[in-house]
């Protein structure tokens, strides 16, 4: 175990404190004084030594202003602000001191200074040292956290604006230091949670929660939806009171039978033995007629085929030569697009060759060097003009040429589509006149099978002997079936009225078997949706059990761990546990005072230190560190506190108006 001790604390110029020095030499101190006269300035200097902070978290600037004020409440310039810890740490003495001034630069090619920030001087015992140098040597005894957590009994519990140390890190730290409990533990630990891992089949305790609140309200939606659909099937239900199914089924049976003896009877009287010879003779008869017909008229049908099979062709060549004749038309008006043009083209060339020709050659020369000022010479002036002529008329003689080759190779594709315009006119004439016979030979045989269709009567049915006598005999026939049918009339109707009365009958019967069996399967299904209740019923009452174990885990586990946590603090109780409405448990961490209070929501000051230093004794065994505990407002205590630190308590006594130190 590391004990540090403060041997002093020296500050120079710092928050308004001018000067003073407190040797504590190791002891519990009590400095006293009226409010105001600098003692949490002593208590924000240590800090500022330790952890670069004061002792609420804020960093230099204007919620800790370091710097001395004169009469007007504006700041002092040039004063180097210091202060200036000097520990114990076993045995050894080690001083820290950092020195906060303002920062001024020169301007470069000037003697004027200007105010570029603050800067901050760090030394260990007298040595000067970086930044970082400084911190690595205080970070060998604690890093800036455990300097805070343990000597500053309001840390570790109060949540501030800045720090990085919130409820999470709290309880992070505190199992950390006193340890947790797994869920396997918390079941061992609880015998009435015996059962719950054969529950749980390896899931999760809120996963498998989460599973039973869904069942359960799966199940209670559908127990609730059970009497009404059995409300349903009781409204649906025929009335058969009276009826039995055997009963029913054997009257269809008797009726059934009754109907086929009728109908046998119907179809004696229709076939009588004369009536069905007349029948027989008269199918033959009809038999014989359609083969006449067909002989008589398949010789001209098959002249009349071969005439449309030789029209179809004529078609197809017409139609063939069309396109033909639709396509070179098609050429020929898009060669006469092109024609049009090139021959505007030509006209543009037309154009641009007299405007060329047109040129005449200009000399601009200055007749005085613009270097030097002098005359340019006649005899330069001259060949200077030749060239630029020669030059002028060589490239207007090139551009000439130019449009020249231009425009006879329009003319040259003009001419080319002209003669094949003249072509493709003589083809479609040609074409044309392919067409027109065409339909001429396709008018030729229309008329053929016109012709064939109006052939004299006697060569279709109707008017050849043979037909006539076949038909001749079929009215006969028909006429003698009818006198015969006509006497067993009156017999086939009352028959027919027999057979529809007792179908009627039937069906009515079976009406009757269908609302029967309706009514089975509706009482076949109340049935199964009463068991289906009570088997819900059942799911229901064994998902409440499985979640009331699951909550009975959540209360063991929050009573085991709090308790465990708990039991490692004299004054200290946390809550780690806070149950919502909906009856889930979130993880929090909250320290409770000895008055029952959370640390947020009440109790005195005093009373929080005592716990905070409850606190830092523990965390003194966690770190194996011992540091002085600085308690500010010490006044509101009325207990001592019981601690194996070094205590610098801080007093407000009324009409003390300087800093007064009392070592113990």
């Amino acid at each position: 175990m590391t004990k540090v001790v403060l041997q002093s604390l020296r500050v120079r110029n710092f928050a308004g404190l001018r000067e003073f020095k407190l040797v504590a030499n190791g002891k519990d101190v009590t400095v006293s004084a009226c409010n105001g006269r600098g003692k949490t300035t002593l208590v924000d200097s240590a800090f500022f030594v330790l952890t670069g902070k004061d002792s609420l978290g804020n960093s230099p600037g204007p919620a800790f202003p370091i710097k001395t004020r004169d009469e007007n409440h504006e700041f002092l310039h040039g004063l180097e602000h210091e202060a200036e810890v000097v520990l114990d740490i076993d045995g050894r003495e080690m001083s820290f001191k950092k020195v906060y001034k303002e920062k001024w630069t020169r301007k470069r090619g000037t003697n004027d200074k200007i105010f570029d920030g603050h800067e901050t001087d760090h030394y260990v015992d007298g040595v000067p040292k970086t930044e970082k140098e400084y911190q690595a040597r205080l970070a060998r005894i604690a890093d800036e956290r455990t300097w805070r957590l343990l000597i500053d009994p309001l840390f570790f519990a109060q949540d501030r604006k800045g720090d990085k140390f919130d409820w999470r890190a709290r309880r992070a730290l505190l199992f950390e230091m006193c340890g947790s409990m797994t869920d396997g533990e918390i079941i061992a630990a609880t015998p009435k949670l015996a059962a719950l891992p054969g529950i749980l089949k390896g899931r999760d305790i809120e996963d498998h929660k989460a599973v039973v609140k869904s069942q359960l309200k799966k199940i209670k939606d559908e127990i609730e939806q059970i009497p009404i659909r059995i409300s349903e099937a009781q409204l649906g239900l025929p009335d058969v009171t009276g009826l039995k199914i055997d009963k029913v089924t054997a009257d269809i049976s008797t009726a059934k039978y009754r109907l086929q003896e009728k109908q046998q009877e119907l179809a004696r009287i229709q076939s009588g033995g004369q009536a069905a010879e007349l029948k027989r003779a008269l199918a033959e008869a009809q038999a014989e007629l359609i083969k006449a017909q067909n002989e008589a008229g398949a010789e001209v049908r098959r002249a009349i085929q071969e005439k449309q099979r030789l029209l179809d062709e004529t078609a197809d060549r017409g139609n063939d030569l069309n396109r033909q004749i639709k396509e070179k038309e098609a050429d020929i008006a898009a060669n006469n697009r092109v024609i049009e043009s090139r021959t505007k083209g030509l006209e543009l060339l037309s154009q641009t060759w007299q405007s060329v020709d047109g040129n005449q050659f200009v000399f601009e020369q200055e007749a005085v060097c613009p270097i030097c000022g002098q005359a340019i010479p006649e005899e330069q002036l001259q060949e200077a003009r030749q060239k630029a002529e020669e030059a002028f008329n060589l490239n207007k003689a090139q551009k000439l040429e130019e449009i020249n080759k231009k425009g006879e190779a329009a003319a040259d594709e003009i001419d080319e589509l002209v003669a094949a315009n003249t072509k493709l006119q003589a083809e479609i004439d040609a074409l044309n006149e392919k067409l027109q016979q065409t339909r001429q030979e396709y008018a030729a045989i229309q008329e053929g099978i016109s012709n064939l269709k109006n052939l004299p009567q006697d060569l279709f049915p109707g008017t050849n002997p043979e037909i006539v006598k076949v038909q001749s005999r079929i009215f006969d026939l028909e006429i003698a079936i009818s006198d015969l049918e006509g006497n067993n009339q009156e017999a086939i109707t009352t028959v027919h009225g027999e057979i529809n009365a007792i179908q009627a009958e039937i069906d009515a019967l079976e009406g009757t078997k269908k609302n029967i069996e309706a009514f089975d399967r509706g009482q076949k299904r109340i049935a199964e949706l009463g068991a289906d209740e009570k088997r819900l019923a059942k799911e229901y009452e064994k998902c409440e059990s499985e979640l009331f174990l699951l909550e009975e885990f959540t209360r063991a586990k929050c009573s085991l761990i709090t308790d465990g946590i708990n039991s490692n603090f004299k004054l200290a109780r946390f809550k780690l546990f806070d149950v919502l409405v909906n009856g889930a448990v979130v993880e929090c961490c909250e320290v409770i005072i000895p008055s029952g209070a959370g640390w947020n929501s009440g109790g005195s000051h005093g009373e929080k230190m005592r716990v905070g230093v409850d606190i830092i004794n523990r965390l003194q065994q966690h770190f194996g560190i011992i540091a002085p505990i600085f308690l500010d407002e010490a006044e509101s205590l009325t207990e001592p506190v019981e601690t194996k630190a070094q205590v610098i308590r801080l007093k407000a006594v009324e009409g003390v108006d300087k800093l007064q130190v009392e070592v113990a």
